[in-house]
């Protein structure tokens, strides 16, 4: 098992003995080892499918699920998921449900579900990737509470400004004035349902586009994501595709799966890979103990 004990600022860490107690409880060996950071964590992930460990558990967060999948994915060990995070997304568009024993169950002993993961360029992501105002908040460093979101919302409006952009979506070609893009995996981004009709193992991405909005528009629109109600607002679009280009006028922020982009160049090619992480989120045999 691989915890980082900064993930939603040490909760994960302090959930480490009692994870590791109802493990044991459930006849799992647990080989707890710390992956402090995204590096750290990718290195333990890829030396343990090196000697032969079949299954890894996750505790942490987006990122630490993103590190540990790098060093796993196109092989055939399992991963795992115990939220220790702040928002959880992946674990969430899983579909994971029940306390922590239940969890605890599925990660050790749950057969794989195979799911997509996506690149941008040559960065990896398992869950989302988002441009704009989305990646703006993620930034924004704020302890985890209910309202989290909305402030990281707020300080992103502040710093508000659109893009304008040139998007290709397999073989369409749409000239925007974007204010945000989430190119979405699975069903949720910073807490938000964005994509509640994304399936994680389809081969697709569902893209979330923010189109010709006023700084003034944008808590309408906030508040329409908490409520997976943005799909009536005219400024959304939604499309589904295998890979998608994006280019424009200006460098845009961008980040995924929680964590910031740094190597942002002039044009992102995001790119989905079919099924390539193995994942257990079922119970055994349908087993609901």
């Amino acid at each position: 098992m691989i915890v980082n004990p900064v993930s939603g600022n040490g909760k994960a860490i302090d959930m480490a003995p009692e994870v590791e107690h109802i493990l044991i409880g459930l006849g799992a060996t647990c080989d707890i080892q710390i992956g402090e950071n995204a590096d750290r964590a990718t290195a333990l992930a890829s030396a343990a499918a090196n000697l032969g460990y079949r299954r890894l558990i996750v505790l942490g967060g987006d990122g630490t699920c993103n590190a540990v999948a790098k060093g796993i994915y196109n092989s055939d060990v399992i991963m795992g998921i115990i939220p220790g995070g702040k928002k959880n997304d992946f674990f969430h568009s899983l579909g994971i449900t029940g306390g922590l024993s239940k969890i605890c169950k599925i990660a050790a002993f749950g057969p794989p579900t195979l799911i997509d993961i996506g690149f941008v360029n040559d960065t990896f992501f398992i869950n989302n990737f988002s441009g704009g105002l989305m990646a703006v908040g993620i930034d924004t460093n704020l302890s985890s509470n209910r309202f989290a979101g909305l402030k990281r919302a707020y300080h992103a409006w502040k710093k508000y400004e659109s893009y304008d952009i040139a998007l290709r979506i397999d073989n369409l070609e749409i000239n925007l004035n974007a204010a945000m893009i989430m190119v979405n995996i699975g069903k949720f981004t910073g807490g938000w349902p964005i994509a509640p009709q994304a399936i994680n193992n389809d081969g697709k991405f569902d893209v979330c586009v923010v189109d010709n909005v006023k700084k003034s528009q944008i808590p309408a629109v906030i508040f329409k994501f908490r409520r997976a109600d943005h799909f009536r607002l005219p400024q959304v679009r939604m499309y589904r595709c295998r890979q998608l280009e994006i280019s424009g006028n200006k460098e845009i922020p961008v980040g995924y799966d929680g964590e910031i982009y740094q190597n942002v160049g002039e044009r992102l090619m995001i790119k989905c890979e079919p099924q390539s992480l193995k994942a257990a989120v079922n119970m055994v045999n349908g087993d609901e103990g």
